[in-house]
């Protein structure tokens, strides 16, 4: 085993992904994975230099991801991150940091981002009970205009 891989109290682990930037109208995902105990001990940011030479940080808040519904982001310590957009263009790096320290920094080209696409899984379908879930940042994210959810069953 490296000794990237071993922890100790000075240096979080940090074998980790920023692994993709989604894109929505007014809205971006950006997901990924660490191998922290907790989603809670990350913190992710969104930086940018403004035109006077000051950076610009956005703090993103994180979800963690159910890994039972698999999905691109199905590693251990999965997250997800959205936030709004407007019309602030996407140039600028994301920092994951865990304890106060950087684990990861990623920007994304443009030609790296992709289109939202909306999530869902049905999780228990019986004669009598249906349960399941939907994301959409919109449904969580003030002055977005949620879609509608539909459900078809067939058969």
């Amino acid at each position: 085993m490296s000794n990237a891989l071993l922890r100790d109290t000075h240096r979080p682990v940090a074998i980790d992904a920023i692994e993709s930037l989604e894109v929505g109208d007014g809205f971006a995902v950006v997901a990924g994975w660490a191998s922290q105990p907790s989603v809670s001990d990350l913190r992710l940011t969104f930086s940018v230099s403004l035109p006077n030479g000051q950076a610009q940080t956005l703090p993103i808040s994180l979800s963690p991801l159910d890994v039972e519904c698999g999905g691109p982001f199905d590693h251990p310590g999965g997250f997800i991150g959205m936030f709004r957009i407007g019309a602030r263009p996407l140039d600028g790096d994301f920092v994951l940091s865990a304890g106060g320290q950087e684990i990861a920094r990623r920007s994304f080209a443009p030609d790296e981002r992709r289109v939202f696409v909306p999530r869902g899984c049905i999780e228990r379908a019986l004669p009598v009970d249906l349960r399941g879930w939907v994301f959409h940042p919109a449904l969580w994210l003030q002055g977005l205009d949620p879609p509608a959810v539909e459900l078809r069953v067939s058969g």
